[in-house]
């Protein structure tokens, strides 16, 4: 009995040393809870080194009263986990035991049992307006992160963990954990997640730079300290690390999850008739580590736009590029070598010969892009016999669609764009059809598909603009029947006009036959007199001036006159590139620069 109370006095000694400034609900007078989850007892040994280095960084700064500061630690030694409040510069271990009474000194860091128990008594005794969780350690990408040796803390167990659990940034210290698998498997449990494309250097983020721009204001909102963190990052790794970095910060109720599942049906629905094109973009697409085989997402859409001439996959691609850069809170990139000249701030997990069986048991692994992953890295689909016939002609401000094809079981989806918008989708399982589209004035884009077995067996796209006219204003001073023939040089189109003669004031319009920049080829033709001219079209109409009279042979005075200004705009890609810095200057010693998290 002397011996259990001797434990209790010491124990309430220890609790009134250590947790006096924990707070048990009431009024909140924190503004941040910054929360540590540090995993140093993993290969090599010099990631628990680390650990002591990042604690130093984390006491160099008084934060004040206002922000509270938790950490609990692992090494590599067995039995040094530790409970760590740092207040006033100083470093003050808790019992382990306040947090789980079955709690020994050595615990298993990717237990999500553990994560789970920290967190909920962090947030329960470290009451604040906002929280911040830092997951530090070795980064796998989707596959998680070693924080033990030899034992990983998965997507699914950091949701197990983090269930009913939300905070206003979750940030990882570590490498390769900027992929969209790792922001979708978050995205109920906060609403920023700050994370790197690449490796992170061994030293990590530099926590006294953070915080001591937090402790100036330590009032800010997530937004603020999560753009501080990025730029913070990126500004110390341009002059210390001696290799490239970036970090991106994600608000996870923006990230593009319904663009990419588009995104991904259009993948799927193309690769059977385009497999070579998008394994070029693939190859084409940086990558910034070899594991766990994440690609650029935004990288590798351009390059398949630049591959691919489907449009229903390139608008996607617009949509979804758009979207990733609408979910970005900060984004920030040092390119050492150019190396990181295409870090858009989301990976992906992009193999190219089979999908790893772990990656069904992700959140993600639910969503398109797991199924288009799977056809893509099939061996590639046997394409039937195929032969089609696509053609379109436009006269009269009317489009004349006609299509063939030799599959009894195939179907047609002929898409009508005008100015780059979608104005109909025509369905056919008919193996031919004709049929008249009308066309008012403007720039079009007609797009055949052929499907077959789901899969896109033939493909054509044509481009016509219906607001280009010839026009033949002038005299011709003769009864006789006068045959015009019209030759499109570029396109091979041509087309006939017969007028009589008379005063004659007329624009035969030749809708979608020209843009500017073409030459057509013109022909005059009365009885057995013919007179050829050249017309360059600039505007909108380009005039042939006639005089044609009797009395002097059928005799022809050609001019062109440009009238009206037109201008065809194309949609324009848009996205943005970051500033790169160029300027290095290394400080640290060779080993530190060049060794990863």
């Amino acid at each position: 009995m002397r011996k259990a109370a001797v434990i209790l006095i010491v124990t309430m000694i220890l609790t009134s040393l250590f947790v006096t400034n924990i707070s048990y609900g009431g009024e909140v007078d924190q503004e941040w809870t910054l929360i540590f989850y540090m995993g140093g007892d993993g290969n090599p040994d010099y990631i628990s080194d680390a650990v002591d280095d990042d604690l130093e960084e984390l006491r160099a700064v008084d934060i004040g009263d206002r922000v509270s500061i938790i950490v609990l630690a692992d090494q590599k030694e067995v039995g040094d986990t530790r409970l760590i409040e740092i207040k006033d510069g100083e470093l003050h271990e808790i019992p382990l035991s306040l947090v789980n009474a079955s709690w020994g000194d050595e615990l298993d860091m990717s237990s999500h049992h553990t994560l789970r128990d920290y967190v909920g008594w962090a947030k329960e005794n470290y009451q604040a307006e906002r929280y911040l969780l830092n997951l530090w350690g070795h980064g796998g990408g989707w596959r998680g992160m070693n924080l033990e040796d030899h034992t990983r803390l998965t997507l699914p167990d950091m949701s197990l963990a983090l269930d009913n659990f939300y905070f206003d940034i979750i940030g990882f210290d570590s490498c390769t954990m900027g992929m969209f698998e790792v922001y979708y498997q978050l995205r109920n449990n906060a609403e920023i997640v700050i994370a790197a494309e690449k490796e992170v250097p061994l030293a990590g983020w530099p926590y006294t730079d953070i915080l001591t721009v937090l402790k100036s204001e330590p009032g800010m909102n997530s937004t603020t300290l999560a753009t501080v963190i990025v730029d913070e990052f990126v500004d110390w790794g341009s002059v210390y690390s001696g290799v490239s970095a970036t970090l991106t910060a994600i608000e996870t109720s923006r990230l593009p999850i319904s663009e990419l599942e588009l995104y991904s049906s259009e993948l799927q629905f193309v690769v059977p008739l385009y497999y070579e094109e998008i394994k070029l973009a693939w190859e084409e697409t940086d990558s910034y580590t070899p594991f766990p085989h994440p690609r650029d997402l935004y990288h590798f859409s351009m390059n398949v736009h630049h591959n691919v001439e489907s449009i229903r996959l390139r608008e996607a691609g617009y949509e979804l590029r758009d979207a990733i850069n609408s979910s970005i809170v900060a984004h920030r990139v040092y390119s050492r070598n150019g190396d990181l000249e295409n870090a858009h701030g989301l990976g992906i997990y992009l193999p190219s010969e089979s999908v790893a069986s772990e990656y069904d048991i992700l959140d993600f692994g639910e969503h398109g892009w797991h199924a288009w992953l799977k056809r893509f890295t099939e061996p590639p689909e046997v394409i039937p016999d195929v032969e089609y016939e696509f053609s379109v002609l436009v006269q009269d401000e009317v489009i004349h669609l006609d299509f063939s094809h030799n599959l009894t079981d195939a179907s047609v989806d002929i898409d009508v764009y005008l100015e780059n918008e979608r104005m109909e989708r025509y369905s056919f399982l008919e193996s031919q059809k004709s049929f008249n589209v009308s066309a008012s004035p403007g720039h079009y884009k007609i797009e055949f598909y052929m499907i077959y077995d789901e899969s896109l067996v033939g493909h054509a796209v044509e481009e016509l603009f219906t607001n280009t006219s010839f026009a033949i204003v002038g005299d011709i001073d003769t009864t006789d029947e006068v045959l015009i023939s019209i030759y499109n040089t570029r396109t091979g189109y041509w087309n006939n006009f017969t007028v009589y003669g008379g005063h004659y004031n007329i624009h035969l319009s030749v809708p979608g036959f020209c843009e500017p920049g073409d030459v057509l080829s013109a022909t005059f033709l009365v009885d057995d007199t013919e007179v050829h001219r050249d017309v360059v079209v600039d505007g909108e109409y380009s005039v042939v001036d006639i005089q044609i009279s009797e009395g002097i042979g059928y005799g022809f005075y050609l001019w062109i006159l440009i009238s009206q200004a037109f201008i065809v705009m194309m949609m324009a890609l848009s996205y943005y590139k970051r500033k790169r810095r160029t300027e290095l200057r290394t400080t640290q010693d060779q080993f530190n620069r060049f060794s990863f998290r």
